[in-house]
This record gives structure tokens, C-alpha cells and sequence, in this order.
């Protein structure tokens, strides 16, 4: 998937416990046998080989068959979908040796005799502490990790994604990473499935997910796909044509959000630079945690003021006037006379005045 998941690297998937990835990668698989787009994006098409040490047969085949009726897709004409359960085997690639070096298994070798045969586009590693058994804190074995991978990836053609658990304090920091630095460094891409939070934390909706880029050394990071779990698959928010949220647009709807938050509650922000209030100033603690920087939301400031969506608008007693950030709303409507001859109406917003009848 191009700048998401690129070909010849190690792409790490971040999600915590039955949040879906697995699920996800899933239907990442089916897409490119299929020919068909991965949350309305396109993928290479190919065979594909997902190789877990966590799920059982009979829960994968669960899971496919959700997605082969979801997609309207027989399994029976996925040739080139290969699926393979180790849950009840030792999955271990990489373990470390009596002086601390970490060398590949017979494990390793079974995976790559694997490869040679099917020569997929895409392989599936479930899940990185299930086919690790070095020290996850410790950096140069996880680059040693990574690089064996990546030798497969390139050797084979192949794009590599290894699912993972964040830690908690990823998941706090909405990072959602884990273990060394070493990992997120040795990797082109780092994605990271999360669940929709609110401002305080909370869950309203339990079936929404986000896909977010963390990095991505091809494209632009801070990129996100959101959806939904229904009838046992993610679909993308949008429709099929699945929308891939930029991180510009990203920074204006937090810009947004946020914006209104503060009218809300009367704490009032301006766009002027040298201002206490300055608007990118008081949003970017809480931007940051929708990982959007403070740079990000003065470029979005700029761009919704030029395009006429916000306004700095004055406000306060004739003596003392003051300016804040709102939106700039739809005009206002005048309501036709209800007696012929009577005044108008005084103006309604558009958005709430109802014609009788």
C-alpha cells in the first residue's frame, strides 16, 4: 500500500488487545487477492501468506468467512490466500544465544521455505511477541530483529507487516508503541489501530477505530483512516471510496473541534500572535494528544481564516472591544410574512427556521 505499507520493508501494525488488528490485517490480505481496496485504498495485488502464533484455525476461518460475505468475495476463488496457525506450535524466528546474540530458528527458515514456495507480495507476522524471543528493551536486538526481516522483504519482493501490542504507557501517550526506540527506528513505517477517545477519555462509540500513520518515511505521517466494526469486519467511514484523512485536514477539524469547545464555554481565543489567548497556543496540549502539533494548527488557522470559515470577530462594550476565533455561519434567512401585508419575521438561522406546514 503505497507509503503505508511499502514493498522491501518491515511495516509495524500497533493495536492493544481485541481492538482488531488482526481482524484488520485480515481483510488487508483479502484485499490484495482480490484485487479490491483496503479501507477505500489501493494495494498490491498478489498472493498473500498470514502466519499467526495467537489466533486458533478455527477463529481465523471465523473471521474470513465474515469477511467473505462482507466483501462478497468466495473464498473459494482466493487461490492465492494462504493461512497458516502455529497458535499451539513454538513460533519463536529469532532467540538468543548463551552469550546474548540473537540468531534465527528453525522457525525462521520454515517461514522463508514458505515464502520461496507461495512468492506472496505480502507477509503477515501474528503477533511480534509470539516470533520474537529476544529483549524488547533492548535496542540492538530489536534492529537485529527487524533486519532479519527486512532480508526476507527484499530477497523475496514482499512487504512485511508485524502485528504488535502497544505498552500502557504507549497506549497513555498515544503513541501506541512498545519496548526500545529500536523498533519504531528500524522500521520505515509504524501504524498504530486505536479506538475513538473523548476529551475525558471515554468510549462512546465501542465499534469506531482509527488507523493512524505514526511514521512513514515514504509520505506524510500523522495520516489517519477512520472506521467501523459492523457484522464482524471494519468498514471505512465515507463509503467505499474511503476517505484518507491528510494531516492537514486532520489539524483543521482538531482546530475546529476545539475552537468550539472554547466558545462553548466562553473561554474565548484569538488569532493574533501576540495575544495571552492565542488560539494555537491554548489547543496544542490537547492537539498533541490527536497527535497534531502546534505548527500543524497555525498552518490550519491560516487556511480556515483565508477560506473564510472562521473569522476574527470583535466582541465586548463599545469602550472596551476585543476580538476571538469563531466560525463564520451560513447567512441568515428571512421568513416570508404569514399575513399578507404583516412585517417579516425577524432573521432565523438557516439551519433552524421551519416554513408552517
Amino acid at each position: 500500500m503505497p507509503d503505508w505499507i511499502p514493498m522491501e520493508q518491515v511495516t509495524l501494525l500497533y493495536g492493544d488487545g481485541a481492538t482488531g488488528k488482526s481482524l484488520g490485517a485480515l481483510q488487508l490480505c483479502v484485499s490484495a487477492e482480490t484485487a479490491t481496496r483496503w479501507f477505500g485504498q489501493a494495494v498490491k495485488a498478489g498472493p498473500v501468506e498470514f502466519i499467526t502464533a495467537e489466533d486458533s484455525e478455527g477463529e481465523l476461518h471465523r473471521r474470513l468467512a465474515d469477511i467473505s460475505r462482507e466483501t462478497r468475495q468466495p473464498l473459494e476463488n482466493m487461490n492465492g490466500l494462504n493461512v497458516s496457525s502455529f497458535a499451539d506450535e513454538d513460533a519463536i524466528m529469532a532467540a538468543l544465544t548463551g552469550d546474548g546474540h540473537l540468531v534465527k530458528t528453525a522457525f525462521y527458515d520454515e517461514v522463508v521455505a514458505i515464502v520461496e514456495e507461495t512468492r506472496p507480495v505480502l507477509l503477515v507476522l501474528d503477533t511480534l511477541a509470539d516470533i520474537y524471543g529476544g529483549n524488547e528493551i533492548i535496542r540492538a536486538q530489536a534492529r537485529a530483529f527487524i533486519n532479519m526481516l527486512r532480508k526476507i522483504a527484499i530477497k523475496y519482493h514482499l512487504a512485511v507487516v508485524v502485528l504488535a501490542h502497544p505498552s500502557q504507557s504507549g497506549m497513555s501517550s498515544g503513541k501506541g508503541t512498545s519496548g526500545s526506540t529500536g523498533w519504531s527506528n528500524s522500521v520505515r513505517s509504524r501504524l498504530y489501530l486505536d479506538r475513538v477517545h473523548d476529551d475525558d477519555g471515554s468510549e462512546p462509540d465501542t465499534n469506531a477505530r482509527v488507523l493512524r500513520s505514526m511514521k512513514m518515511n515514504y509520505g506524510s505521517a500523522n495520516n489517519e483512516i477512520r472506521m467501523r466494526w459492523q457484522r464482524g469486519v471494519f468498514v471505512v467511514e465515507g463509503g467505499a471510496a474511503g476517505p484518507l484523512v491528510s494531516s492537514g485536514a486532520k489539524a483543521e477539524r482538531v482546530f475546529l473541534d476545539l475552537l468550539d469547545k472554547a466558545n462553548h464555554r466562553n473561554n474565548h481565543v484569538s488569532g493574533s500572535l501576540k495575544a495571552n489567548n492565542y488560539a494555537p497556543k491554548v489547543f496544542q496540549r490537547d492537539a498533541f494528544k490527536q497527535h497534531v502539533k502546534r505548527g500543524e494548527l497555525i498552518d490550519a488557522m491560516d487556511r480556515l481564516i483565508t477560506s473564510e470559515k472562521i473569522e476574527n470577530a470583535p466582541y465586548g462594550s463599545p469602550s472596551r472591544i476585543s476580538y476571538r476565533l469563531q466560525r463564520i455561519h451560513a447567512p441568515a434567512v428571512i421568513a416570508p410574512p404569514l399575513v399578507p401585508g404583516a412585517p417579516p419575521m425577524p432573521p432565523m438561522p438557516a439551519s433552524t427556521y421551519k416554513f408552517p406546514g
